[in-house]
């Protein structure tokens, strides 16, 4: 196998996963093909639909259970119905799952490196999410400007990673 000796020369490998509502189905392929061909992964970042497969990976899901948890997600229900100027929705409940999976933990408790992309919607200007509770900045990633509530993150209001940068690769 010359391409797993060709990837053993190299120092880490990173992985990007982008949004793109439930194109991130495709994610889960990604995950499957490099753990087939025993690809590790050292780092991994997410936008979106992306930071929640990332969360999840990087808190130890392998690709079966990444599936399982996506197929048992009931999307009606992910969402609850509010009164807001800033959306109609709250994306509490998606914080709660992913508790469910990989408890109520911080960007430090990740077995590998992890961050996610998110959008201060004040100033238009993308915002890195390494640190602080990992529900909420998925939450935060995930958040669709005007169909969800803004998260409140260090006194910014976050939204949907993907309105500055669909797929977390700036250095």
């Amino acid at each position: 196998m010359l391409f797993r000796k060709k990837l053993k020369r190299k120092n880490k490998i990173g992985l990007a996963l982008g949004g793109g509502a439930v194109l991130g189905a495709a994610h889960i392929g990604v995950l499957k093909a490099m753990e087939e061909l025993d690809i590790p992964v050292h780092f991994v970042a997410g936008t979106s639909i992306g930071a929640l497969v990332a969360a999840l990976y990087a808190f130890g899901k392998d690709y079966k259970q990444i599936e399982k948890i996506a197929a048992e997600l009931d999307w009606l229900d992910v969402s609850g119905l509010s009164l807001s100027q800033y959306g109609l929705l709250s994306n509490k409940k998606l914080g709660k799952i992913i508790n469910k999976a990989i408890g109520d933990v911080d960007f430090e408790d990740a077995r590998i490196p992890l961050a996610m992309i998110a959008t201060d919607i004040s100033h238009g200007k993308e915002v890195v999410l390494k640190q602080g509770n990992v529900a909420t900045a998925v939450m935060a990633s995930t958040c669709i400007p005007g169909i969800f509530i803004p998260v409140e993150i260090e006194g910014k209001l976050l939204v949907d990673g993907g309105v500055v940068e669909n797929v977390p690769i700036s250095p």
